[in-house]
């Protein structure tokens, strides 16, 4: 069975080395891996392609040249539409696989075959320390195939992380359901797993640590507060207008969550000058949320949704990191 490898790269030459060393360490040689250069300013192509010209091994590499930066999700189609094998994996370049990764989760897919994904277990770095972060819970089964489970626990983000790394996806059913990341925006990979959730069918899953995630001060999530709520609008926007009967329930929670995370952002981060049209942008959407969705809310809901209309002097006390556990709180008995 054949996998294709996914790195989207920018601006990466500290990690390349890391990265491309542990690719070559792999135990499983069925392989190839996708590099996209998504118009780096920095040496990184340089060093891809030194690399590359110096490496004797069985693995083969793809170089993809972006003609202008695209961002994340842009680079993950691109390796998409040129990959040949039967299974994707994605990573991002300052992350690590293990050797016995492909190896390890390519033998779940031979015990299961045609399974939509397999998810791997992460150990998480923030900032040199390891974090308990994206670890699997011991008691998921190693395989289900019954859909309406996959979907709700999917979807639900708890046992199943929302991240596209450390998963081997079977690209059939990516391409077969057009699960391609939105492009332009910050936050893909949520709103990603939002659509995957609504598609998968089986999934497996293996406990061995298989991929080593870092998380860094200046990465991605720390920048530019002001897009990171214009792009959170049109994530949960596009998540209103995508909703299933059977779903219902997790998708409402899924939705909240995401709502209010992002008013806790533009309370605390939104400039003085941007805030009320952001907070107006805010409760708009959760007008829709109450239009699109059937059925009349239950107390818990009404009592959820009352948040985000409470005036701003109130929504500032609120919104703190003590306080805001009052909406987190009964969000878990939503369902």
């Amino acid at each position: 069975m054949k996998i294709s490898l996914i790195i989207p790269v920018y601006n990466a030459s500290a990690y390349l080395n890391r990265c491309l060393e542990a690719v070559t360490r792999q135990t499983y040689t069925d392989f190839e891996c996708i590099l996209v250069n998504d118009c780096c300013l920095d040496d990184s192509q340089e060093l891809i392609s030194d690399f590359i010209t110096r490496y004797p091994g069985p693995v083969s590499f793809i170089l993809l040249n972006h003609s202008s930066n695209k961002g994340a999700a842009a680079a993950r189609n691109s390796g998409i539409h040129v990959a040949t094998g039967q299974y994707v994996f994605f990573q991002d370049v300052d992350d690590v696989m293990t050797e016995n990764c492909l190896e390890t989760l390519a033998g779940v897919v031979s015990s299961h075959p045609a399974v939509d994904m397999v998810q791997g277990n992460a150990a998480v770095i923030r900032n040199g320390k390891l974090d308990s972060m994206y670890q699997l819970n011991g008691k998921l089964p190693e395989f289900s195939d019954n859909s309406r489970w996959v979907r709700q626990i999917v979807m639900e983000r708890k046992l199943v992380p929302v991240t596209p790394w450390n998963k081997l996806i079977n690209r059939s059913f990516l391409i077969e359901n057009q699960l391609l990341f939105k492009e332009g925006i910050m936050f893909e990979d949520e709103l990603w797993g939002y659509e995957t959730a609504r598609k998968i069918g089986s999934i497996a899953f293996s406990w061995v640590h298989t991929y080593d995630h870092y998380i860094n001060k200046g990465s991605v999530m720390s920048s530019d507060a002001h897009k990171q709520i214009q792009d959170w609008f049109v994530v949960i926007e596009t998540c209103i207008h995508q909703t299933d009967e059977e779903l219902l329930p997790f998708q409402r929670k899924v939705i909240l969550e995401m709502s209010f995370c992002n008013l806790v952002r533009i309370v605390k981060k939104a400039s003085a000058s941007l805030l009320p049209d952001m907070l107006y942008t805010q409760r708009q959407l959760l007008r829709t949320y109450r239009a699109c969705l059937p059925g009349r809310p239950g107390l818990v809901e009404r009592y959820l949704q009352a948040w985000f209309w409470l005036p701003l002097p109130m929504l500032k006390v609120l919104c703190t990191r003590k306080i805001r556990g009052l909406f987190f709180k009964p969000l878990t008995y939503l369902m």
